[in-house]
């Protein structure tokens, strides 16, 4: 019997984490008024809600109905404003019509993503050309890291380095792919952890 022990804001996110501010930052440079905004995995809602700061409209799915509840009453007034629309989807097949959205964000969740080739195709089918996605990732692949390894197979998860997601994207048909590594301390922890955001225009 495995007892996991999981922080509720860790799994839908605060948008506190350092890794979370920083790739905020960097596309938030990115977004017009104008911009249709996804973000994709939306969780608690808090990236939506900053993105809502910048742009008129935003977007949010994930494939927890639980998520998409929470995202929904933190983003309540925007959208009974018209401004925001939260919907229960997944990545593989989203309820969106051909170029779609200007940006797309997708934070802490491609390691989930159940087929990341086609999905990132998905990604793109949505996107208006010349628009951007930008992915950002708590973990990289640590070889003979036991800890990773247990979660990984606990979690069914994918973990991608910045050469596997940069040659994942343009396989995808994505361009301009710019990858940003930071390394510190993760706020929860206190252990030493690499950071990894990625770029790239369709």
């Amino acid at each position: 019997k495995i007892v996991l022990k999981i922080d509720p804001g860790h799994i839908f996110g605060t948008g506190t984490h350092e890794t979370t501010q920083l790739c905020m930052e960097l596309i938030e440079k990115y977004v017009e008024k104008d911009d249709m905004v996804l973000d994709i995995g939306c969780g608690s809602g808090v990236n939506v809600e900053r993105f809502l700061e910048k742009s008129e409209k935003v977007c949010g799915i994930d494939y927890s109905q639980l998520a998409v509840e929470k995202s929904a009453m933190l983003n309540q007034q925007a959208i009974d404003e018209g401004k925001c629309e939260i919907v229960q989807a997944s990545v593989s097949n989203m309820p969106y019509d051909d170029e779609s959205f200007d940006i797309i964000t997708a934070f802490e969740t491609v390691y989930f993503w159940p087929d990341i080739g086609n999905d990132l195709k998905e990604t793109r089918r949505v996107l208006k050309d010349d628009g951007i996605i930008l992915i950002c990732n708590e973990a990289v692949p640590k070889p003979g890291d036991k800890r990773q390894n247990e979660l990984v197979e606990l979690l069914g998860m994918n973990i991608y380095s910045e050469d596997e997601l940069d040659e994942l994207l343009r396989q995808a048909g994505f361009s301009d792919v710019l990858c940003f590594l930071n390394e510190g301390r993760d706020s929860v922890t206190n252990e030493h952890v690499t950071w990894l955001c990625v770029i790239a225009r369709k």
